[in-house]
Order: structure tokens, then sequence, then C-alpha cells
């Protein structure tokens, strides 16, 4: 689906051209968006050709490998990283591509290693187009020969060290959540943001607030660019230019900085020869630099993100011009209220085909919180910056007071935000993106009938009548899902706004649950049944927890979850739950399964071993692909995102879904 994506949005764009402007403008905006698509597929083409294919050769092989660490995030395994490498050497020769390590030791960015790895393609085709855009074409587990070696002397890596010693004087100076706040949205370190602080700020729908981006820029970089002083006003702009150069490096070139640091490096460059800016010019220009050198760069959800946004925002500034050219009462409020309603309409099909979270009151959380964004931008770049003066600490301390203010009241208003209701909006993806559609060709054929009036009635009667209609098909819909890690995952069950667990794994196995029940808006589970043997005290949030390793051995009880009856039972080498759902057995194990005589069920789920004979089943339902349970008697369903779906009266259905 990424793949289509930037493809789809090229034919949506010259078609709203059709609807919206002349003859004239209209071929242009054909003929663009076809040499667009067709420049991007040679460069995909040439790219795999050229680049790929050589690379994804080396799959199977076991090398002596020199590799500099460019991203890096936890692992499963405690004390070891994933994160993407640059290969340097192989096998002593100097080489040059990307791979995505599994696990190696952790690492900041810029340090280098040599190790033996085992190189194996990507899998799965959900993450490939991902990890296309960041440059890696093969995955990488380490085998051991581990030895470090002498950190890279390149200047990102030097900047990435530069933020890290100013993010850990934050730390020294402000205590948590407030200090890894300050130190995301002013230098774009997010490794220490509290996971609490992040889950507030993506239900209040601000999470671009803890990015570095256009506005990040336009606060710090657009302040020398004042129209005022006009006899200074190139001096200014190369001020500016040199600001965002510093503020796109500390931020580790991120996207979203990336689109925006190019789009003022234009509007810079247009002060110089004395041309206005044209913000589409700059927008279209970062996208191409972007994406130059790796055509799959448009993969990247962040990069989706970001130019969804800008490009909403150029909508809603022409709107306001055209106002205030008509009207010039309340226009002000127009120029506050649309912006963030803009941006969260043209993001919204970016989130719904990447299944994240979608936030009923970001526009709400926007108006609360995007004034604090200068204030804390401004005290806390600045105090970071003397803080790294010698003996100048306490100087930097009363400069982070006022920011540690400010990020404060700002997570206290995204906490009021994210408790308000219809703060997590749980919509279906494919009805939601057809609804969308539905309302944008209205608009487009109102808009190009002059027919304004008509819009805003049909508008509210369309999404009504959709709303209905979506929230009637969805209802009393049993939804089995695979949460966490496909060769061992534990299930999550929802009907109707309640959850049910049959949770096996450990730490970070809660973790993926707990993420995956707040983004189908439920804070709590109503029941978790712990099928573990040894596993250690659960700390997810329910109403009932059931272990299984504490009832009576041998002997099943039951359980009831918004109706239906849920059977657990302790064996001695294993441990079993079987959920009844309008009469379909839905069965799931840890460990190995006794059966003295036959048992049937219609469902079983991710079964870690071998099927014992006497349990019969007609579907299987795994995260990833189990040959030796393909034997052609029992459908076998698999992926990464695959779910399966009980309606009443109906039989069970399989679908890849967003979540």
């Amino acid at each position: 689906m990424l793949a289509v994506l930037p493809l789809v949005a090229w034919v949506l764009l010259a078609a709203f051209c059709v609807l919206g402007f002349g003859r004239k403008q209209s071929r242009f905006a054909c003929w663009t968006a076809a040499a667009g698509m067709l420049l991007g597929i040679v460069m995909a083409g040439i790219l795999g050709r050229f680049v790929i294919a050589p690379v994804e050769k080396k799959a199977g092989q076991t090398v002596q490998l020199t590799v500099c660490v460019e991203s890096a995030s936890s692992s499963y395994q405690d004390g070891m990283c994933r994160g993407l490498l640059l290969v340097e050497e192989e096998n002593g020769s100097p080489v040059h591509y990307r791979v995505y390590g599994t696990a190696f030791p952790e690492s900041e960015l810029g340090e280098r290693f040599s190790a033996q790895f085992s190189l194996e393609g990507l899998d799965g085709e959900e993450y490939r187009l991902a990890d296309y855009a960041d440059g890696a074409y093969l995955q990488a587990e380490m085998q051991g020969d581990y030895q470090p070696l002498a950190p890279s002397r390149a200047a990102r890596f030097a900047f990435a060290r530069l933020g890290r010693k100013m993010a850990q004087n934050l730390l020294a100076q402000l205590r948590q959540p407030y200090s890894g706040l300050l130190a995301a949205m002013t230098l774009g370190q997010t490794g220490y943001l509290s996971a609490e602080a992040k889950s507030v700020f993506r239900r209040a729908g601000i999470s671009h607030l803890l990015v570095v981006s256009g506005l990040h820029l336009t606060l710090t970089a657009g302040v020398f660019l004042s129209k005022r002083k006009k006899r200074y006003f190139r001096a200014g702009a190369l001020a500016a230019a040199l600001t965002a150069l510093f503020m796109m490096e500390l931020a580790g070139m991120t996207p979203s900085v990336v689109r925006a640091g190019t789009a003022m490096l234009v509007s810079v460059a247009g002060t110089f020869v004395l041309a206005a800016p044209d913000p589409l010019t700059s927008l279209g220009l970062a996208g191409l630099l972007l994406c130059l050198g790796n055509p799959y760069g448009v993969c990247d959800l962040s990069f989706q993100l970001s130019f969804c946004a800008c490009l909403g925002l150029v909508v809603c500034q022409k709107i306001t011009t055209r106002a205030k050219r008509k009207h010039s009462g309340a226009v002000w409020l127009l120029s506050l209220l649309l912006p963030p309603v803009f941006a969260a309409l043209f993001t919204l099909p970016v989130q719904l085909l990447q299944g994240l979270t979608v936030s009923g009151v970001s526009v709400i959380a926007n108006l609360a919180t995007v004034w604090l964004t200068a204030p804390a931008l401004s005290f806390g770049l600045l105090g970071c910056l003397v803080g790294l003066l010698p003996r100048c600490r306490v100087a930097a301390g009363f400069l982070l007071v006022p920011a540690g203010l400010c990020v404060r009241l700002m997570l206290a208003l995204a906490n009021w935000a994210a408790e308000l209701p219809f703060a997590v909006l749980v919509l279906p993806r494919w009805e939601t993106l057809g609804v969308f559609v539905l309302c944008a060709f209205l608009a487009g054929m109102c808009l190009h009938k002059k027919k304004g009036r008509l819009l805003w009635v049909l508008l509210p009667i369309v999404i009504a009548v959709s709303a209905g209609g979506i929230w009637r098909l969805n209802r009393d819909v049993v939804r089995v899902q695979l949460v966490g890690p496909t060769n061992n995952p534990c299930a999550v069950v929802t009907e109707n706004g309640t959850s049910l667990v049959l949770f096996r794994g450990g730490s970070i196995q809660q973790n993926r649950t707990m993420e995956y029940l707040e983004n189908c808006g439920i804070s709590e589970a109503e029941l978790v049944v712990d099928l573990r043997q040894n596993g250690e005290a659960l700390c997810l949030a329910a109403r009932q927890v059931v272990t299984a390793e504490q009832l009576a051995q041998g002997v099943s009880e039951s359980f009831s979850w918004n109706g239906h009856e849920v059977l657990v039972l302790n064996q001695k080498q294993g441990n079993l739950a079987l959920l009844m759902v309008d009469g379909k057995r839905i069965l799931m194990t840890a460990g190995r399964g006794e059966f003295s005589s036959r048992f049937d069920a219609d469902l079983l789920l991710a079964p870690t071993g071998t099927i014992p004979k006497e349990l019969q089943v007609r579907q299987i339902l795994c995260g990833r692909q189990r040959p030796e349970l393909e034997d052609g008697k029992v459908e076998f369903h698999w992926g990464k995102r695959a779910a399966a779906l009980l309606r009443p009266g109906k039989e069970i259905k399989f679908k890849e879904t967003a979540q």
C-alpha cells in the first residue's frame, strides 16, 4: 500500500487541479503529475537494478563486517540494540551499504565496531519499504567476534554527540518528564522521552510538537527574517540559513526538519535574487532533494505526515488570504482555527493507512498548547547553548526555568485534552477513507460550481449518515488480533470497546499489548488470562486477571467476558484458554498442550510447537509463515497484521488490519 500512496497522491492532486483551475492550469497539472510518476518509476528502477539487487544477493552469507551505528533503539534482549548500520568494510574490503541490525550491543550514534554477521533478506512486505526508505536492503544478525572501534569523525555524528551532551545538561537541570520533553522539542533528542509523556501527547494529537519541524525552525531561524530591518535583511537571511542548517544537523536530518529547512533555505535564496518565495515550490523542491538519492524516501512515515500537513497549511493560507480580501471582521479567527483543522484533515488519510491513532481533540489541543512552544523553545535552546560554556551552569539554569514552566503547563494541558471524550477515535480504515474521498469529491464539486452554502448542508448529512452506518457495521464484531513478536505473539480479542487478552511473553510483550489497547481506545482490559508457566508479574491494567498456573491442575475453570465463556486449563507441561463466541471455539496454548481424546477447535491461535494428533482444527492464525503446519487439510492464515473477524451468525473471516 505504501508503494501506491505517492501515485495516488499525484492522481488526486491532478484531479483537484482539473476541478479547481482553468483548462491551461489543469493540463499543466496533469503533465506535471505524469512527469513526476514517470520520474519516480525510472529512479526506483535504476536504484533496484544497480544498488538494491547487488546488495540483496549477499543474503544467506556469514561475513565479517565493520559497521557504524546510524540509529539505535532497544531490542528484545537486555543490553542489546537494534537499528540501522552503515557497512564500511566486508571481510576487509571497503564497501558502502546499509543493513538493519536485529541485535547488537548497546551503542550510541556514530560508534563503530567489527563483528561477524549473518545476512538475511528483509522480513515481510510490511516493513520492507520502510527499510528501503532508510536505505537498508538486508537484515543482519550478529554471530560473535565483537570488537569495538574508534567512533566515526563524520560531522553529522559530531552534531549528534553535541546534541546528547546538551540533552544531558538538560537532564541535570530539570527533572523528568519535563527535561525529556524539552530535549525532544529543542534538540530532536527523542530518546529521553518517557513512555507516559509520549502516550499523552499522542492521545491529544500534538505529537508533532515533540519533533523538530517547520514550526520550530520558524520560531528560531525565522526571527532573523524580520521585514522591519530592511537595511540588514540579507545579513539576517544569511543568519537564518545558518541557524536552519544548525537545527537540521542537531535534529539528525529527519525528514520533517529537512523538509522545513529546505523550504526555508529556498526562501532565503530568493531574498538574494529578489524573488518572492512560493510555498508550493519550496515544498516540491524539498521533496525532490529528499528523494533524489533514494526514491523510496516517500515511503517514510514522517515524510508523508510532514508533507501532507504542510500542504494543508498551504491550502489554509490561500483560503485565509482570499478571506482577507473579501472580509475584514473575523479573519483573525479563521487564521487561528483553520491551520490545525487543515493539518488534521490532510494527514488523516496517512494516519488511517498506517494504522495510527486518530485524535478527536487535536484541534483543541493545538490551540491550547502551540502558543507555549515559542517561549519553551527560545529559553530551552538558549539555556542548552549557555550550558556548554564553562562555569555557566547557573546562568543556564536560570534560562531553563521559564522553559521548564512552559513545558510543565504544556504537559498539563495535553493531559487535560487527552482525557476529553473522543480523544482517541477508533476508525475503520477503508470505510473512513471512503467517506473522506466522498466528502472531498463533494467539496471539490461544490467549490467548482460556487455552491459554498450547499456544501455546508451536504457535509454534515454525509458525515452523520456515514458515521451511523460504520457504527452499525462494526457493532458486535469480535476481532482477534495477534500482538507482539511473530514467533510467540499473544492474542487481544476486542468487541464493542471491551477487550480480552490471552497473554504470553515478557515485559516487551506487555508494552506492545498496552500500546495496542491504547490505539484501540481501551484504557484497561476487561479480562487478562496469563498463560505463562513461569512468568514475571503482569503490569497490564485489567479489571480481572486470571493466572493459569494458580488454578487447580487438570481442571478447567470458566470465566465470562462480554457475555462469552472463557475456559482456562492448567496442565503439567502447558496451559490453554478456550474462547466460545457464537458457537465458535477459539483456542490458544502456551507450552505443550495435552489432549487425552479428540478435541475440536474452529480456530487455533499461533501454536508454538507441533499440533497434537488429538487436536482437530479447521483454521490456524499465525504471525508468520509456518510451512510445517501447512498440510493442505487446515486453512492457514498468517501475517504481521492478520486478524480474525467474527460477525454474528457468520463464518470466521480474515483480513489485514491497520493496527
